[in-house]
């Protein structure tokens, strides 16, 4: 399935470069792609083509948020050159919110330049060389999580519809009022949130 989905991903993101006057762009009318291609290993086909064949212009990377009502999209622009270089230099926007009035001023406010270190390997770090800095040493000192248990590393459980599953404070409350032996069986959930710099 990974086979399949990777090289859909990367016809999709191939097939959204086209020659412009002035080299590459997304198609016209412009259209975003799924973020995940920059750190799932499907998109390895996809990073290797641009960092090998294009000049990284722009990427604006929306994360997670809803642009799009009802359907979990994790939307990115991509603005690449039609000419290779060996050193680029592109702006790289994580955008953390939607009520801006304007895509291009909210671009320049959260927007930073990253270099070679951000892409330089299958692993895109898009973040200052400072931070790629500090990655490479852990990575080249430590012992990888899957080396150390040695075993494979599964993605957990996934439920299909969390919200079946997944319950605020006042249910898990009013569940164990109504039958005290919920309480043996309804647990914590932990999400992965980024963790600031200084922590």
């Amino acid at each position: 399935m990974s086979t399949i989905r990777g090289s859909l991903q990367q016809r999709m993101g191939e097939g959204s470069l086209h020659p412009q006057p002035e080299g590459w762009g997304i198609r016209d009318p412009p259209r975003s792609q799924c973020n995940k291609w920059m750190k799932a290993n499907y998109g390895k086909p996809i990073r290797r083509f641009i960092v090998e064949q294009t000049s990284l212009i722009q990427i604006v990377d929306f994360g997670e948020l809803p642009v799009f009502q009802n359907a979990a999209t994790f939307p990115a622009i991509i603005i690449t050159k039609n000419t290779h270089t060996t050193e680029q230099n592109f702006l790289y926007a994580p955008i953390k919110r939607l009520d801006f009035l304007s895509l291009d001023q909210e671009v320049e406010l959260t927007g930073h330049y990253l270099s070679n270190q951000a892409i330089d390997n299958d692993n895109w770090s898009l973040t200052s060389d400072t931070n790629v800095s500090i990655l490479r040493k852990i990575e080249n000192i430590g012992t990888p999580l899957e080396n150390y248990i040695s075993c494979k590393i599964y993605n957990g459980i996934k439920t299909g519809l969390n919200k079946a599953f997944i319950i605020d404070a006042e249910t898990r409350e009013k569940l164990i009022s109504e039958n005290p032996s919920s309480a043996e069986i309804i647990k914590p959930f932990v999400t992965i949130q980024p963790c600031p710099l200084n922590h």
